[in-house]
């Protein structure tokens, strides 16, 4: 199985663990996390969180996140169909969080 935790996933366990709801979301995290270590399940690079992932203005969140990306082992690069798929949500409407990720695609 292949696994992508989009950037929210990989800073969950930098945010405030007092609050139940991302307690438990971080546990969800270090989870797939241990799946991942045990060769159970593949985590996903791609270009576009390392964009994202370069827009964090903390140098500790952007570090932690890198090194949980060590972890993957597959790359994904953003090609024009993905692109166009990307697109094609949009329209459906689901929104793109950070509007500045359209330089990517």
């Amino acid at each position: 199985m292949r696994v992508y935790l989009d950037n929210c996933c990989l800073q969950r366990p930098l945010d405030n663990q007092t609050q139940p709801r991302i307690r438990v979301e971080t546990e969800a995290v270090f989870a797939v996390l241990a799946a991942v270590h045990a060769g159970e399940v593949y985590l996903l690079d791609s270009e576009a969180l390392h964009y994202e992932i370069s827009r964090i203005p903390d140098e500790t969140r952007r570090t932690e996140a890198l090194a949980l990306l060590s972890l993957a082992s597959e790359y994904l690069q953003v090609t024009d169909a993905v692109g166009a798929s990307a697109l094609g949500f949009e329209q459906m409407g689901l929104s793109i969080v950070d509007p500045e990720i359209k330089t990517v695609i």
